[in-house]
């Protein structure tokens, strides 16, 4: 749905437009089928798209319209139990937890993963020497899906539901962002960031002892989240 949207802001000819638009309906609606936190992603992915659209507002009316034909008639007619599961999710983790835990949640998930650390200190470092050298300040094809990521992070760290495994729907987008605003860079400053990044997905996938242990620092302060959250399934 992500790339289908991207397709659709970027293609000039107005039949392929409209083309793409519908398949970023019909996989949009697909997806909030499968899973109601699709949402999730999907809403600050149709913000961004519509803000970068401009002013032709048919290309994102087909998209709606087959979103809600897709989905629209499951979610109508589940709409009571879900109103009654949503309430209960928001009441799930009390104030006492503290505005900042809340807020800190996501980025704190990220980084207590092996070799995060390093990864994002990796990052920031090749960026601005990239940045320095002139490289990677033309937005090109990256600023729209890190602009979805970091929109879709902002709403999840507002959200009181926390759970790491919602950050899924939005990661791939914004590493798509992060890797289109990486190959502007000079191969020296790839570098920096390419080996703790390997390192980080050898470390995560296959279990390499001190290598997959390194830098992780466990669940630091997720488990009161976790323990609060309500679980209720809705079935179809």
């Amino acid at each position: 749905a992500a790339a289908a949207g991207f397709a659709a802001v970027r293609e000039p000819e107005k039949r392929r437009r409209l083309g793409a638009w519908a398949a970023f309906g019909l996989l949009g609606g697909l997806a909030l089928l499968m899973k109601q936190t699709a949402a999730l992603a999907l809403v600050p992915l149709l913000a961004i798209l519509i803000f970068a659209n401009g002013r032709r507002w048919g290309g994102p009316a087909v998209g709606i319209a087959l979103i809600l034909a897709v989905c629209g008639h499951w979610y109508l007619a589940n709409a009571l139990a879900g109103d009654d599961y949503l309430w209960r999710s928001a009441q799930a983790n009390p104030d006492s937890v503290g505005p900042l835990r809340q807020l800190l949640f996501y980025p704190l998930a990220l980084l207590q993963k092996a070799w995060s650390p390093v990864v994002f200190a990796a990052a920031t470092i090749g960026g601005w020497l990239a940045w320095r050298a002139g490289l990677g300040r033309s937005e090109g094809r990256w600023g729209l899906p890190l602009a979805v990521g970091l929109a879709g992070l902002l709403i999840l760290m507002v959200i009181p539901k926390k759970y790491p495994r919602l950050l899924l729907p939005l990661l791939p987008i914004a590493a798509a962002g992060i890797a289109l605003w990486v190959q502007q860079w000079r191969p020296r400053y790839r570098a920096i960031l390419g080996v703790p990044l390997t390192l980080g997905w050898l470390a995560t996938t296959f279990a390499l002892g001190p290598v997959s242990s390194a830098f992780a620092t466990g669940d630091q302060g997720l488990r009161e989240f976790d323990e609060r959250c309500l679980q209720e399934w809705i079935r179809p």
